[in-house]
């Protein structure tokens, strides 16, 4: 009976933790403009990057959309991830254009969600730029989760790159 106690006492808290940490209502359609949680989250971004270590904004020589596909595919090919928003949000700096693709991740046994974005505009040099931020919904330490997510997007797209894998062709926003 202890066993079935438990058991059940486990499904709650699961649920708990899901219950907690809802999906936005209205997924927010823009990269958020800093971490907000400090020890939970992870930028690679011009403005504003936290827990980056070495990497800074990627740029790649393909189109904005082409970097898209390759971002959103990549994000969706991780585990427990569902892509919330993937779409054009129209507030790049200086009235470019800029994609942008939020998916909330979950951790493996208590499934805790963490949002993933994933911001994809033109640099003035033609090239794709790219910028990411990971952040926990809950809690305050995500045991560097987030900035390794960060750090792995932007390895796999270099790899692409590297390969010719991505559509060939200028960035214009």
């Amino acid at each position: 009976m202890r066993v079935i106690e438990a058991l059940g006492a486990l499904v709650m808290l699961l649920l708990l933790v899901r219950a907690a940490s809802p999906d936005p209502k209205a997924t927010a359609a823009a990269f958020p403009e800093r971490c907000t949680k400090l020890e939970g989250c992870g930028r690679v971004a011009e403005r504003h990057p936290h827990r980056a270590g070495p990497e800074v904004p990627l740029k790649l020589r393909t189109t904005l959309e082409g970097a898209r596909g390759a971002a959103a595919a990549w994000v969706r090919a991780l585990p427990r991830a569902e892509v919330l928003y993937d779409a054009a949000d129209g507030g790049a700096d200086g009235g470019g254009r800029a994609l942008l693709v939020h998916a909330r991740v979950l951790t493996f046994f208590w499934g805790f969600a963490d949002d993933f974005w994933v911001r994809l505009s033109c640099a003035g040099d033609g090239a794709a730029l790219v910028e990411a931020q990971g952040q926990l919904r809950l809690g305050v330490g995500d045991l560097g989760v987030n900035p390794a997510r960060n750090q792995a997007l932007l390895g796999a797209l270099r790899a692409e790159a590297r390969v010719g894998a991505l559509p060939p062709g200028e960035c214009k926003g």
